[in-house]
């Protein structure tokens, strides 16, 4: 009678050691999951700045690029600072969808500096957002006017 009782202990405690390692187990998955997810963004982000840091680097690509798209009218500089300016928002992109999926706080998004920056703006800024803007998250389009550009 006393070897049965102690073997249905046994038993449960076991069966309950097997269902904290399947919780756990889930546990890690998940974490795993996340960090798969943010590495993809990371690369996708990574990909996209690629299309303008080769602009930066590329002197005879630059000059294709103001020809065709501004029919040789932008200055080689508007264009620098237009590639530079969405490198950036790419970036700041990237912390912003980390931060809507909670991973980052708004604290670490740093936005008082972007702020000051945006408001002691001459145009030149505000120019190239609208000609970028259409290539970014529609949120973040409306986040970065309504928290940064316009707050």
């Amino acid at each position: 009678m006393y070897l049965d009782k102690l073997n249905k202990w046994l038993i449960l405690a076991a069966n309950l050691g097997v269902i904290a390692g399947i919780i756990l187990l889930a546990i890690e998955l998940q974490q795993n999951n996340e960090l798969l997810a943010a590495q993809a963004r990371s690369e996708r982000i990574d990909a996209r700045k690629q299309n303008y840091e080769i602009i930066l680097e590329n002197e005879d690509l630059r000059q294709t690029f103001i020809n065709q798209a501004f029919g040789g009218q932008s200055s080689e500089e508007e264009i620098l600072a237009t590639a530079y300016q969405a490198i950036s928002m790419i970036n700041y992109e990237h912390l912003w969808q980390e931060y809507e999926a909670g991973l980052l706080t708004l604290k670490d998004l740093n936005i008082e500096p972007r702020i000051r920056a945006w408001a002691n703006d001459s145009g030149g800024r505000r120019t190239r957002w609208e000609i970028l803007k259409p290539n970014f998250h529609p949120d973040f389009v409306v986040w970065m006017e309504e928290n940064i550009i316009d707050p």
